[in-house]
């Protein structure tokens, strides 16, 4: 908390100087990255630009989730930061035409029961994979992880400050999970969902062992244990370190993704997740209809390096620092297996921000994205993690996560990989034509050695402590498989 502490201490000097001289210098770290109109910058709509809009932006600042208002995104970029309040600054003081709040404003249904449901073992689960994977501990933290983790999102730093986000327990996980699955409007001072106060008025209380469903609540011990039910004999339990990690009598499960089997023993009563229960913002903001396909923007570019058409491993001898500008490498680039080994590692893998051109994924750093003929992709770092030894290893050829593509590579596809700092997309066009699909959005944090992979629908694929530097190269390298490419080029887009 301390650094964050600082943070907000400086950005609060500067907003005081904003509000009683009208106009400071704030720093503009990563620069404005699209053009900006007076009206998006009256964050609260109330016609004037002043320091309750900054007040506004700061509340959410590095969320960079879907569940911040998109009126606090002012330049639009997809992340709130300082750009958002660098942009404010440029209008500080000017009046504006009041418009509607731009997030959605046609009423989106809400979730089917089934559906919630879905919702909830799918977040308990990447809850089990991220506090497995960080080693977290047994233990009541001060604060409720679903709020103390909420801005972080699997995909900021674990800053070592935050002794007490590495701890969890029954009620923190209950809470946590449920928080992302849509009840935002949960009490913090506690967590869990004992607080009948609370839960009465957004789920069904079940009181018969026997009608146990998945995704219900399960209190136990007068009480005083509570986890998520999975199915029968099934659950998500932060009950014990030995249940969070996985180790001692429950190391049996092999998959630390899946629930393990415990039966219910001295049952209190449940609740059952209730649609009408949710937030009308968490509806809108969580369950609304992604779009299939998402078409990548198009600024203006400038190429500043080309390559000769070739086939296997390539190195790109051109360093480039995406805090400075935008750069992508597009190519056309198949992938194919030359022997009859088809594991995950044998794959055609397209590097970004590697620290030398000659990089491959047995060495540390950069990020490593494996295609192949099947239609699956695979994610690796350069041996900098490994969901076997929770840090820094040497089985790079173990994959950290995986998702699917539309269409084979046997044949060639174009490919482009933009790094805008922050964020690393993987787009590919396929063979319908005006058709750019997104493959992935890898966002990355430096200062932390922090990456979080998400796939084509926002989904959570990974988390987890790499080496990733400010800087690097992109490249090409091959195993086991067969690969083409052509029409290489690295462009730029200043921003």
């Amino acid at each position: 908390m301390k650094n964050n502490s600082r943070l907000y201490k400086a950005i609060g000097l500067c907003l005081s100087a904003v509000l009683i001289f009208g106009a400071v210098t704030i720093p503009n770290l990563f620069g404005v990255s699209a053009a900006v109109e007076v009206t998006d910058c009256d964050v609260n709509r109330d016609g004037i630009i002043n320091g309750k809009d900054i007040i506004r932006v700061m509340k959410y600042i590095h969320t960079n989730d879907y569940y911040f208002p998109d009126k606090a995104d002012v330049n639009g970029d997809g992340a709130i930061n300082s750009d958002d309040i660098t942009a404010i600054r440029s209008y500080y003081g000017q009046t504006c035409e009041i418009i509607p709040d731009r997030v959605i404003e046609v009423e989106q249904p809400r979730p089917t029961y089934d559906q919630l449901v879905a919702k909830i073992l799918e977040e308990a689960k990447k809850i089990t994979v991220f506090t497995n994977n960080l080693g977290f501990n047994y233990g009541d933290p001060t604060i409720n992880p679903a709020y103390n983790w909420l801005d972080l999102d699997y995909d900021k730093g674990l800053d070592k400050s935050f002794v007490t986000g590495t701890r969890s327990a029954c009620n923190r996980l209950v809470s946590w999970a449920y928080h992302r699955a849509g009840y935002t409007d949960q009490r913090f001072y506690y967590g869990g969902f004992n607080d009948e106060d609370y839960a009465r008025y957004k789920f069904t209380k079940i009181t018969n062992v026997n009608d146990v469903r998945a995704g219900d609540i399960v209190l136990v011990n007068n009480t005083l244990h509570q986890f998520i039910c999975a199915g029968p004999n099934l659950r998500y339990d932060h009950g014990s370190v030995e249940r969070i990690q996985r180790i001692g009598a429950f190391a049996y499960v092999d998959n630390t993704d899946k629930p393990f089997s415990e039966p219910i023993s001295d049952f209190s009563y449940a609740w059952r997740p209730n649609p009408e229960g949710l937030p009308a913002t968490s509806v809108a903001n969580i369950y609304k209809t992604p779009s299939a396909n998402i078409a990548r923007p198009s600024p203006s570019t400038d190429t500043v390096y080309t390559a000769a058409n070739g086939s296997g491993s390539r190195q790109f001898n051109f360093a480039y620092n995406p805090y400075n500008a935008n750069y992508e490498l597009h190519m056309n680039i198949s992938s194919s297996p030359s022997s009859s080994d088809r594991s995950p590692s044998s794959s055609t893998y397209v590097g970004v921000r590697l620290p030398y051109p000659n990089q491959n994924p047995t060495n540390r750093g950069g990020i490593w994205v494996a295609l192949r003929d099947d239609g699956y992709v695979y994610f690796y770092t350069g041996t900098g993690c490994s969901k076997s030894n929770r840090g820094y290893g040497n089985d790079w050829f173990e994959p950290l996560a995986s998702t699917r593509v539309p269409e084979s590579l046997a044949s060639e596809h174009k490919l482009m990989v933009v790094d805008t700092g922050d964020v690393i997309k993987y787009y590919m066009v396929t063979h319908n034509p005006g058709d750019t699909y997104l493959i992935c959005s890898i966002r990355v944090n430096p200062d932390y050695n922090m990456i979080c992979i998400r796939d084509n629908s926002g989904n959570f694929l990974y988390s987890g402590i790499t080496d990733i530097g400010h800087t690097g190269y992109f490249g090409v390298w091959t195993h086991l498989s067969n690969s083409t490419q052509s029409n290489i080029s690295i462009q730029c887009a200043k921003k």
